[in-house]
């Protein structure tokens, strides 16, 4: 059984909406304009979630370029190039 942390929906979160759903790593960086809080029940699970989500976003961008972190403050969004790593297969990630 294999149980993919990245696509798999695990991460309780509050969308702005007022809408509780889960979410995976993926869809957590990818729609972290519209998750207004990290929402597990446990507070240890909320505080160790973001650093693990916020170095997961590090490592897919590394240091983005200004012209990139414009965007983000523009559209309120990551731009979606940022996670072009998480699209390769896990074999391919150190290339």
């Amino acid at each position: 059984m294999n149980y993919n942390l990245l696509e798999e929906q695990w991460i309780p979160v509050l969308m702005t909406d007022g809408k509780y759903c889960r979410v995976g790593i993926k869809d957590a960086l990818t729609q972290a304009g519209r998750i207004r809080q990290i929402a597990a029940s446990n507070p240890m699970d909320r505080v160790a979630l973001l650093p693990f989500l916020v170095a997961v976003l590090q490592w897919c961008t590394g240091s983005p370029a200004e012209g990139e972190r414009g965007e983000l403050f523009e559209t309120g969004q990551f731009p979606v190039g940022w996670f072009a790593k998480l699209q390769k297969p896990a074999a391919n990630w150190m290339e």
